[in-house]
């Protein structure tokens, strides 16, 4: 299910067909690695996907997203429980509102007896029956919603739109995948699809798209999948446009790499676990993004690393940042399940995490955020967190003086640095500054500070401690530390993974 505009009743078949442009590009691009909008109006010019393609994919969907038969966002939906229990609520609060029928029809007719009488008599006895009604109410039973997605009504004969146009109807298609990828198909059926029979009120068009998306049939898939899954781990993907591994693309580095993993991928039963644990101990990953000796021949022959002759530098994402502070601060709310924490808008303008009737729900992980494309959490879009318009097929990784001033300046930042130094005090309650220098790098950059690295830590604290105490008597350590922590905070060696 996705979101889309049409809300709204005076939204037509146009906007409706506009929601599904944007099913068929987010699943192109997420699950097929190819670029299908060209082929919408005519045939596309660079990959074998023809107009007739497009549409007779776009069939499997319109069962569900029937134009003809169109469910708003809000009405997309079906109950938590099964149809005997929502015809038991249905008969118990049908009961109900029989009782409730009368007594309302007694409250309007006294009402306008007062106001006949220009009089409050009756009131005492309103509120009676108000109360009655109330208490009658309480008593409805209800379900809880579910948001899906489900045939509606008969699947519509879908066509074929000249030049794109949904008023323009050409020839009829069927549900298929593209033509290109009818030569992979066998006579034999495919162990990997499911053969179970579908029940009577679906048209299983969708299960079918599914069944061939994960199968052997479909030779994309597991390419696009093996494609980011390396592109998350190196930073650069073997193919550099992972959204599009068509002729229009750019070339893979390591065409018989990638081909070797999208073969182990499917072998191993799509076990993403499996591949995760294959790349992490392979010999390309566990270099560092230090240059080694051979650096000056390696960057001569291969100047942007194609070849990998050393590991990429990479900036964390910005959940992981976000997440990494929390942890390091010792703030983070590990609690799992239940409905999103909140976002707010301060004064400031600059979007936060509610604290929630919990209290800590802002220090939840960066999954449990509410995401809203039109108003984002501040601090995460500083650090390039994806705006889901549609789907985000590639995330940017900029460098911006912004995501500096949000270190120095963000209450996020400044009050996890005092929570680290709450920590480190408190660990350390005889103010053993070598000490408290030693686990602060240690739990927010991972190692132990160097020699000169700790003399100046402790010069700076004692200048800092010099500053702060004639101000606030007593806090002057505490700030200290909390400064030297949020230091460590900033550095670019916390932001990066070498």
């Amino acid at each position: 299910n996705i979101e889309d505009h049409t809300s709204e009743p005076q939204y037509g078949i146009d906007r409706r067909y506009e929601v599904m442009y944007d099913l068929m590009s987010m699943v192109s691009t997420s699950l097929l690695g190819m670029t299908f909008e060209c082929s919408r109006c005519h045939n596309h010019k660079f990959d074998p996907i023809t107009q007739r393609d497009y549409y007779s994919l776009l069939s499997y969907f319109e069962s569900s997203y029937n134009p003809r038969n169109w469910l708003r966002p809000q009405e997309r939906w079906i109950p938590d429980v099964g149809p005997i229990k929502v015809e038991e609520y249905n008969a118990h609060n049908a009961a109900i509102d029989a009782q409730i029928a009368p007594l309302n029809e007694q409250i309007e007719a006294l009402t306008k007896e007062n106001t006949e009488n220009e009089n409050n008599s009756n009131d005492e006895k309103i509120a009676e029956l108000r109360t009655q009604v109330h208490h009658l109410t309480s008593q409805r039973k209800s379900h809880g919603k579910i948001q899906a997605l489900f045939d509606v009504g008969d699947a519509p004969i879908t066509n074929v739109f000249r030049r794109g146009d949904c008023f323009k109807r050409g020839i009829p298609v069927k549900h298929d995948v593209p033509e290109v990828f009818h030569s992979y198909r066998s006579e034999k059926p495919d162990d990997s699809i499911p053969q179970n029979t579908l029940p009577e009120y679906t048209s299983g068009r969708r299960l079918e798209l599914a069944r061939w998306i994960t199968s052997r049939q479909n030779p994309m898939t597991s390419r696009v999948v093996m494609n980011r899954l390396w592109l998350h781990h190196f930073g650069e993907a073997i193919v550099s446009t992972p959204e599009n591994l068509g002729r229009s693309g750019a070339r893979p580095t390591h065409p018989e790499l990638l081909d070797w993993l999208a073969i182990e991928f499917q072998d191993s039963g799509w076990d993403l676990k499996h591949m995760h644990r294959l790349v992490l101990n392979s010999r390309a990953y566990k270099q560092s993004s230090k240059r080694p000796e051979v650096a000056n021949k390696a960057e001569s022959v291969d100047p942007d690393n194609a070849l990998l002759w050393r590991q990429n530098l990479k900036r964390l994402e910005s959940e992981i940042i976000r997440d990494a502070i929390l942890t390091v601060s010792d703030q983070v709310n590990l609690q799992a399940y239940g409905p999103p924490a909140g976002i707010t808008k301060p004064v400031s303008g600059l979007s936060m995490v509610e604290a929630g009737t919990s209290g800590r729900d802002h220090q939840r992980r960066s999954v449990y955020v509410f995401a809203r494309r039109v108003y984002p959490l501040k601090f995460m879009e500083i650090f390039d967190s994806p705006i889901m318009a549609i789907n985000c097929s590639r995330r940017s990784n900029s460098t911006t003086v912004l995501q500096s001033f949000a270190q120095l300046n963000s209450d996020f930042v400044i009050n996890a640095a005092k929570a680290s130094a709450t920590q480190l005090i408190t660990a350390y309650p005889q103010q053993n500054t070598p000490a408290i220098i030693k686990d602060a790098f240690t739990s927010i950059l991972g190692r132990k500070p160097t020699a000169e690295e700790s003399a100046l830590c402790i010069q700076h604290i004692t200048e800092q401690f010099t500053a702060f105490e004639p101000s606030v008597p007593g806090k002057g350590y505490h700030l200290a530390v909390a400064d030297l922590c949020h230091m460590l905070l900033c550095m670019n060696e916390f932001l990066y993974v070498d």
